[in-house]
């Protein structure tokens, strides 16, 4: 009996010494969950402080350009503005007897003469002006680019109510109310790396996916943070809203999402690689191209998405697609062409060329005219007939563009790759 209570004790005493080290892992395995915890907060901290910093460095640096632009252009002067005697009424009239271009916009050659003249460039006479010129010229099938702002990034998309918005490089989005040249700017903060895809859904939610890997959704009118959708495991890199209710995401992981637009909920999971554009046709169809293919693949749209078809004609990647009210697709390329596409039967109707470099956008107007945006530093405007050369206008004066939007009122906007937005 005595030997079986030792052997007893013997066995409590190893489970107990047994149990020890077990307690002290979990311990330490607690305790450096704690710090990584508190180590990513402090980097969350950080993060928000840099970006802060960052936005406050871009206006200090913009106040600077423009403080050399008012010392470079004074000598002409002989060091002297000759019109300071002249009263603001009188001098808005010597103004606006100039031509327009030289007026519009910050980095105008007037803007840029004196605090003075460029107050006076943007005041509501002088502006008020050149809105209407601006319609008289695009009537008469020319037209002249205005600096909207800067800085922004490769991305825009424009609200039902006019609102601009430009996914920013440093992680918030910029909105101006009604798309308007000088309008107060707000900031839409949550995103921690670059916001590389924006879309507007029809009851105006806004849609931002970006390199974090997440999409964020937002109400458009007062920025107010909606919800998450969380799965991809890369850059989130194009967005696009059908008209059912399904919001469509894509990713360099190589993966399209499906989501509910009414409550967030992932639908479906579609494999293809390496996406970098979306559409959605009239007819509900979504398009897909990747950076690793020169194709457009076709799937079903809606519930229980398949695939339908793939359509081929382009030698370079795909790197923008839009779709037209009367059926028509639109492909821009690194082929520096833009392939025009039959919705409805897949087959190529014709290729418009004239870019001298990448085409890195494209945006259909309800008017039917076509907007393209390259590397070629232009913008081209097309009206697609049947008996004539579809080309119709270059715009020219801006950087490499990456990014076009059209405003329900037909304002054309289009983002360069210097951070500038203009305003056509």
């Amino acid at each position: 009996m005595p030997t079986e209570r030792r052997g007893g004790g013997a066995r409590r005493r190893s489970s107990d010494m047994s149990a020890r080290p077990e307690q002290r892992l979990i311990d330490g395995v607690k305790s450096r969950l704690l710090q990584l915890r508190n180590r990513n907060a402090e980097v969350r901290k950080a993060e928000e402080s840099l970006a802060a910093e960052r936005e406050q460095l871009e206006r200090e640096i913009a106040e600077a350009e423009s403080e050399l632009s008012n010392a470079v252009n004074a000598p002409a002067f002989g060091g002297e503005d000759p019109t300071l005697w002249l009263p603001d009424e009188l001098l808005i009239q010597v103004l606006l007897a100039l031509p327009h271009d030289h007026l519009w916009a910050r980095t105008s050659a007037c803007a840029c003469v004196c605090r003075r003249w460029r107050a006076l460039v943007q005041s509501p006479p002088v502006q008020a002006v050149l809105r209407n010129r601006r319609w008289e010229a695009y009537a008469n099938n020319w037209i002249s680019p205005k600096v909207f702002g800067g800085p922004g990034g490769g991305v825009l998309a424009v609200g039902s109510e006019g609102t601009l918005y430009s996914g920013c490089r440093g992680g918030s989005i910029a909105a101006w109310p009604q798309g308007r040249p000088g309008a107060e700017r707000r900031r839409i903060r949550g995103h921690k790396l670059v916001v590389s895809a924006l879309a507007v859904g029809p009851d105006n939610k806004l849609y931002s996916g970006s390199h974090d890997r997440t999409i964020q959704v937002w109400d458009g009118v007062d920025g107010t943070h909606i919800r998450s959708l969380l799965g991809h495991t890369d850059w989130v890199v194009a967005l696009a809203v059908g008209a059912t209710g399904q919001v469509y995401s894509g990713s360099h992981d190589g993966t399209i999402r499906v989501w509910s637009d009414s409550d967030g909920t992932h639908l479906q999971t579609l494999e293809s690689s390496g996406v970098v554009a979306l559409a959605v046709g009239s007819d509900g169809k979504l398009y897909s191209s990747s950076f690793e293919t020169t194709t457009v693949e076709v799937w079903s749209g809606g519930v229980d998405v398949t695939h339908l078809t793939t359509l081929e004609g382009h030698t370079g990647a795909v790197n923008a697609l839009a779709a037209s009210p009367n059926g028509h697709v639109f492909s821009a390329s690194a082929d520096r062409t833009v392939g025009v596409w039959s919705g409805e039967t897949g087959a190529l109707l014709t290729t418009l060329t004239g870019h001298a470099n990448e085409v890195q956008a494209v945006v259909c107007g309800a008017d039917g005219r076509l907007y393209t945006g390259a590397w070629d530093d232009s913008i081209r405007v097309w009206t697609l007939r049947k008996e004539a050369e579809p080309g119709e206008h270059i715009l020219k004066g801006v950087n490499k563009v990456e990014a076009l939007a059209l405003s329900p009122s037909g304002k054309l906007y289009s983002a360069s790759m210097s951070g500038t937005i203009s305003l056509w």
